[in-house]
């Protein structure tokens, strides 16, 4: 009877140690498997149409809405409506896992620690961090979602960076034809006149970046929002720090 006994409580210990039954990885592994997938896709759809609409150096400032509501309600938590509770975010579970497992979690720790609650830092080391975490502690599908979500990283990435460059090769190419008239006719625009568009476009996305960055992260979500949606990004970007008091 002892020896069963034994056995049972061997078995109860194997299992209440499984990584399986960490609540703290299901939570991480949850968070990053269908979310993170659906926000790629997300990006993705939205590099295809800001690329056809003539826009696509400024994916970075338009995309980091999304990026930003992602980190505040998957990582953070955030309140979705006004007198509901929060929803948990990973952040907890993350330290969690760093303090319960420290052997397999110096890259999760590094990050944790060094962390300015922007998405391109999680998007660059976290699956790293975690596969690290995942084969210490045989976690196959935190290995397998961290894997996933590096290499949906990489895609898109790519793929912003190749319409970027074909972009700027169709501009080139309509900037050698300007003196032809034939061809500015068929373009119905002047290709000059556009080049500089986009780069008047591209200098208020930077000037935007640097104002935004010095703001509290609720403040610079709700602003980015607002801006997004504007036809001058730089006035209506005035205009929400006169209507917040804000002084840069």
């Amino acid at each position: 009877m002892s020896l069963l006994i034994n056995i049972c409580m061997l078995i109860s210990e194997i299992i209440t140690e499984s990584p399986a039954m960490d609540s703290d990885v299901n939570a991480v592994w949850t968070a990053i498997a269908s979310p993170i997938q659906q926000l790629y896709n997300t990006l993705d759809e939205l590099a295809d149409r800001m690329y056809n609409e003539g826009k696509i150096e400024n994916f970075d400032f338009v995309s980091g809405n999304h990026k930003s509501r992602w980190v505040q309600q998957f990582v953070r938590g955030e309140a979705r409506e006004r007198g509901r509770a929060k929803q948990a975010g990973i952040l907890t579970n993350l330290y969690a896992l760093a303090q319960d497992h420290p052997e397999h979690s110096q890259k999760l720790q590094k990050l944790l620690q060094d962390w300015n609650n922007q998405f391109s830092q999680l998007e660059s080391k976290m699956p790293m961090a975690l596969m690290e975490l995942g084969k210490g502690i045989g976690s196959d599908s935190l290995v397998n979602h961290a894997r996933s979500w590096q290499q949906k990283a990489r895609t898109l990435n790519q793929k912003v960076a190749d319409l970027k460059e074909r972009q700027q090769a169709e501009e080139e190419e309509a900037e050698k034809n300007r003196t032809d008239p034939a061809a500015r006719k068929q373009s119905g625009k002047d290709p000059e006149q556009k080049a500089i568009q986009r780069q008047q476009m591209q200098q208020a996305e930077q000037i935007m970046n640097a104002i935004l960055s010095e703001l509290p992260r609720k403040q610079r979500h709700e602003i980015r929002q607002a801006v997004a949606r504007a036809d001058q990004p730089l006035q209506a970007l005035q205009a929400e720090l006169s209507k917040r008091n804000i002084s840069i």
